[in-house]
């Protein structure tokens, strides 16, 4: 089966480290490393139907296929609180949801894919890379990662807010 990419969340599955394991099939050292059993890292993506464990639980995924919806941007209750909490939870990867759903918007999903790819790829090697690693696995170079990449989008959300000053 083909592995897809896209997500109802607008998460980039291929930065994901399951999904690495799952394209270079070395889930052996994967579930030993993880302390995890095989058939939990199993995964083609968040639209397709094989979900690894932490991913078959998902609420949103299920919301927006209950809807109809390709997208979380679809909806007329986007962003719902649901969405938000999931954006600002405490992992680093899911701040940019809001973001990749209104480039997909705005671009489409296959442009918004073709982004994706680049940016999830070491600039120097083009080596693919998961969203934690700081530096690439292929030669070296330091890579502007989920930790990195949060940081700039709370400064970013930060600047649009409106200031108040009490005298």
């Amino acid at each position: 089966m083909k592995k897809r990419f896209d997500s109802y969340c607008g998460l980039y599955c291929g930065a994901c480290e399951i999904m690495k394991i799952n394209l270079t099939n070395n889930f052996i050292q994967a579930a030993k490393d993880r302390n995890e059993e095989l058939e939990n890292l199993v995964c083609d993506g968040c639209k397709s139907s094989q979900h690894c464990a932490e991913c078959s639980k998902c609420d949103i995924r299920k919301c927006a296929q209950d809807k109809g919806m390709e997208f979380c941007s679809e909806c007329a209750s986007y962003p719902c609180k649901m969405l938000l909490r999931f954006k600002s939870n405490n992992k680093p990867h899911h701040s940019a949801i809001i973001a990749n759903l209104e480039e997909i918007k705005n671009f489409g999903v296959e442009e918004w894919l073709i982004r994706q790819e680049t940016r999830w790829a070491c600039p120097k090697c083009n080596t693919p890379f998961s969203w934690y690693e700081k530096t690439c696995e292929e030669c070296g170079e330091s890579l502007f990662h989920c930790k990195k990449e949060q940081k700039e989008i709370l400064l970013d959300e930060l600047s649009k807010l409106p200031l108040f000053f009490a005298l």
